[in-house]
């Protein structure tokens, strides 16, 4: 299958590199000088600005978008005008009705739609979470994630802290518990910057919890500017405890503050390491490569309401912060 690829980041290369450099027939950027640099670095790959995208476009089968947050929808929107099938990092857009306008206009189309998601691809994550159930009901999630004072952040790009990191926890989250919350608490409210000028940043640290009925939470933890960039999951259930820490698979540092003493009896406790990035990346493409040639408009292990369904969590969660970007406030 012959690609299109959108962006010339970290993710974009990692794409790049579980396509394969001969599938990929294009890469762009909205700054033509990076993407020159990206296609000289794979292999000379043909490059294009953002104002050639259509055409760019031409020969491919399908697109994958990895530019800034704020570019997703419109990239994503050309893709599909172009008729091609499209794959897009996360968060397919900077809202939920921004998102929802491009799951139906792909559907109208006929055209596959998939907002990237890994967990369904990492292999050992998934066997973690198979043993998770055998330690009964599923009652807490934490989430402790750290960001660097970096790129990501800026507001202008539609990035910021819980953006940033709000795309896998709301994921999983979606992934494990099958109901909507009934309750959002932003228990470290941070002051947002909303003036539009570069470099504006959200660089606070952030902690959003989604209560669901009386008995079950998820949180997420957000350290900003952390020189520990570990993140961490842990999922409480009735019988035990599982605990995964990519980065330090020995030893899980006792003193973060996710952990609660009253807890620490829990029984049973597994670390491991996650998959390698490449790895997940060609099982994702693998995946979608397979429903596209089966005709399929979305992944059976990402479909579109799950999409949905957490844009819409992103939305209310931000509202509670005042977080808005740029892109979104009329002129």
């Amino acid at each position: 299958m012959r690609w299109s690829v959108i962006g010339t980041g970290k993710r974009a290369t990692l794409a790049v590199g579980a396509i394969g450099e001969a599938n990929v027939i294009a890469v762009g950027s909205s700054v033509l000088s990076r993407a020159k640099a990206f296609a000289e670095h794979h292999n000379k790959i043909p490059h294009f600005g953002l104002r050639d995208e259509m055409a760019a476009h031409v020969n491919a089968d399908a697109v994958y978008v990895a530019c800034s947050n704020r570019d997703h929808a419109s990239a994503v929107l050309t893709a599909l005008s172009a008729d091609k099938h499209v794959v897009c990092e996360a968060p397919l857009a900077v809202n939920a009705a921004e998102a929802e306008l491009l799951l139906r206009f792909a559907a109208e189309r006929s055209l596959f739609l998939m907002e990237v998601y890994t967990l369904p691809f990492c292999s050992i994550l998934q066997s973690v979470l198979a043993e998770a159930r055998q330690l009964g009901t599923l009652f807490r999630i934490n989430v402790l994630t750290s960001q660097p004072k970096s790129g990501p952040l800026l507001l202008c790009h539609a990035g910021g802290a819980w953006m940033t990191s709000s795309t896998a926890f709301l994921g999983l989250v979606a992934e494990l518990i099958p109901y909507q919350p009934t309750q959002i608490e932003v228990t470290t409210a941070p002051s947002y910057p909303r003036q539009t000028e570069y470099p504006a940043r959200s660089d606070t640290d952030t902690t959003v919890m989604l209560r669901f009925g009386l008995d079950v939470r998820a949180d997420l933890h957000c350290r900003v500017g952390s020189q520990d960039s570990d993140d961490v999951l842990e999922l409480l259930l009735t019988k035990g405890r599982v605990v995964v820490n990519g980065a330090q698979p020995m030893q899980f540092p006792i003193s973060h503050t996710l952990y609660m003493a009253s807890l620490d009896t829990l029984p049973e406790r597994l670390l491991c390491k996650v998959d390698t990035p490449i790895s997940v990346m060609q099982s994702l493409f693998t995946h979608v490569e397979g429903c596209i040639s089966q005709g399929f408009i979305e992944s059976p292990q990402w479909p579109h309401k799950k999409t949905l369904r957490c844009a819409q969590l992103s939305d209310v969660v931000r509202t509670k912060l005042g977080l808005a970007f740029p892109c979104e406030v009329d002129e």
